[in-house]
């Protein structure tokens, strides 16, 4: 029996459309799920649902893959199955995406399958964030594992000096044991993110986590209770903050704090459009200038920072790449402003173009932070939800920069990021 229903049905409701023929083409229609969160908060969520010829309606997220773990282990074609998790050529394109449990809605979690719906090509990576309580993967991980993607498997313990110490070991074993039970699919480990934000002496109040040396103590305790485990898939990362391109101080920081004994497999950095061309070019006349509104000159600063130091740190032979980056649809001021959304747009194509430019030759992945201010999505969406410890865990509503789409789907499209994208399941 064919569907019965319309587009502005908010109802889950198909079946098999058997009568299908080829002069009647596949359907899609925006599936609209009202999702309240105990009067807390609420997301609008528009996903894509589709009916193929003399089957059923699917929705993206419910695809799932048939390829088991021996599949895996022989195909390197895979994103996370490739050695050292490093790409066959250019980058790897990633994302941090807002899930409607950003609105209180903790059993309705981002499915990063559904990338590939909403923006065209498939996500290599999907990084992740978890705590005590909430260390396995959710369904939608876990389908973005089983068809090759890269998971970024973060926990922020906020006390290192526990962390560090055998009183922390059973949580680590926690973690350990969801990494080691997708194995042979490698995983990319974050024992804490951004440490160079919340180390003595520059930190301070909920920022302060501890030392340098506290932060190597429990990054080295993650690693060796890992190992004991037999946990033979995991790839250890460090994702250092943007703080060094606002204060100097900060790029001190980093070296001291980076572990140097060899377990890290890979170094990221984060970079962030805080202001537009015109209130950059304010905050420098008035001296007062924070990270610069263009991408390039950002990007310039760690890369030559990190070149620098890579003899010292020992990061000359492992891939770099963005852990997070965005473009803010407003700056921090009071009141904020919005940014120029054309220079939002320029923010985001002169990377793009920084990339393919071959200049970089140690950035081999970008993951886009697509949560709170930075959010680019076609879709009709309101966002309501608690925001992360740099905004003070306050609770707002995120605009969706729909005016963003176009450059930013440009810039996915890429051939250094399409040219791993042959074979990959998830672009299935």
């Amino acid at each position: 029996m064919p569907y019965q229903g319309n587009c502005d049905d908010d109802t889950k409701t198909w079946s098999r459309m058997e009568d299908a023929t080829e002069s009647t083409p596949p359907r899609r229609c925006p599936l609209k799920l009202k999702l309240i969160a105990s009067g807390v908060a609420s997301v609008t969520l528009v996903s894509a649902v589709y009916v193929t010829l003399g089957g059923p309606f699917i929705q993206a997220s419910e695809l799932k893959d048939n390829a088991s773990p021996a599949d895996l282990a022989t195909n390197s074609v895979q994103p996370n199955m490739r050695p050292g998790l490093k790409p066959s050529q250019g980058l790897w394109r990633g994302t941090t995406h807002w899930p409607p449990s950003m609105a209180g809605l903790p059993e309705e979690n981002y499915d990063p399958l559904d990338f590939k719906n909403e923006f065209g090509v498939p996500a290599h990576i999907y990084r992740s964030f978890k705590s005590p309580g909430g260390e396995a993967l959710t369904d939608g991980e876990s389908g973005f594992v089983k068809k090759g993607g890269i998971l970024w498997y973060g926990f922020q313990p906020t006390d290192w000096k526990e962390a560090a110490s055998s009183t922390f070991e059973a949580q680590l074993k926690k973690y350990a044991k969801v990494v080691q039970d997708v194995a042979p699919a490698q995983v990319m480990v974050a024992p804490g993110w951004e440490p160079d934000g919340h180390a003595a002496p520059l930190a301070t109040g909920q920022e302060l986590f501890g030392t340098t040396d506290d932060y190597k103590a429990f990054y080295a305790n993650t690693v060796k209770v890992f190992k004991d485990m037999g946990v033979s898939n995991a790839i250890f990362i460090v994702d250092f903050s943007q703080k060094c391109l606002i204060d100097s101080s900060y790029c001190d920081v980093i070296p001291e704090i980076f572990p140097s004994d060899g377990s890290v497999g890979w170094l990221f950095f984060n970079i962030f459009q805080t202001a537009d061309k015109k209130m950059y070019e304010n905050q420098v006349k008035h001296n007062n200038a924070h990270a610069n509104w263009d991408s390039v000159a950002q990007l310039d600063e760690f890369y030559n920072l990190f070149t620098s130091h890579q003899s010292e740190m020992g990061i000359g032979s492992i891939p770099w790449g963005l852990g997070a980056w965005g473009t803010l649809c407003q700056n921090k001021a009071t009141p904020p402003a919005p940014l120029n959304p054309e220079d939002r747009k320029t923010f985001i194509s002169n990377l793009g173009a920084a990339f393919a430019s071959g200049k970089y030759p140690k950035m081999k992945a970008e993951i886009y932070f697509d949560s709170l201010y930075d959010i680019i999505t076609p879709y009709d969406v309101t966002i309501t939800g608690k925001g992360d410890i740099a905004h003070n865990n306050a609770v707002a509503t995120y605009p969706t920069s729909s005016e963003l789409v176009g450059t930013y789907e440009d810039f996915l499209n890429l051939n250094i990021f399409t040219g791993n994208d042959a074979g990959y399941h998830a672009k299935r």
